[in-house]
């Protein structure tokens, strides 16, 4: 799930005019939840 998150915020950081900003944010939230489960 990690690698997913990166991989989608790569995907944002390359390619910022293509994602919508409210998809954005959901994949930065989502990400934050992810990395804050893994430090438990």
């Amino acid at each position: 799930m990690i690698d997913g998150c990166w991989t989608a915020k790569s995907t944002i950081d390359s390619a910022p005019c293509v994602i919508d900003l409210p998809a954005a944010t959901t994949i930065v939230a989502e990400c934050g939840r992810q990395i804050s489960d893994r430090k438990g």
